[in-house]
């Protein structure tokens, strides 16, 4: 047997009963699925009508790709999100420590003026400071 003979010889495997599929598809098969224009409109209608089987599973492949995207999309917002969150998480830390550096330094500052003005005090035997007049 040749390549090409065994190419269209169908296996049990790829086997499909074409007749069948056209039956599935073919809406003069079911007097359910024909449409007509005739037909009052209603807006009650909630049901969706696919005429051909085709269509419906194209529109659920459809469905599925964005689905599949739009999960892609949200994983990838939350994980920045996440990161955003523990820069700015340290960013805050950080900040707070410079704070505190600060508030001492500020402390520090006092303590130092305090103790300068007690030993110009004991140098100059003063008991006030004097305050420097203001400039008219």
């Amino acid at each position: 047997m040749s390549r090409a003979s065994r190419q269209d010889t169908p296996t049990k495997k790829n086997t499909i009963d074409e007749d069948a599929v056209k039956q599935i598809d073919d809406p003069s098969t079911n007097p359910d699925w024909e449409l007509s224009l005739e037909d009052e409109y209603q807006d009650d209608d909630f049901h969706i009508y696919f005429p051909f089987a085709a269509q419906l599973l194209h529109t659920i492949d459809q469905l599925e790709e964005k689905i599949l995207f739009e999960i892609g999309y949200v994983q990838e917002a939350e994980e920045n999100l996440e990161n955003f969150r523990i820069s700015s998480l340290g960013k805050v830390n950080n900040m707070n420590h410079q704070i505190e550096d600060v508030k001492a330094n500020i402390e520090g500052f006092k303590e130092t003026k305090t103790i300068l003005l007690d030993k110009y005090m004991f140098l100059t035997g003063e008991t006030t400071v004097k305050t420097p007049k203001k400039k008219q």
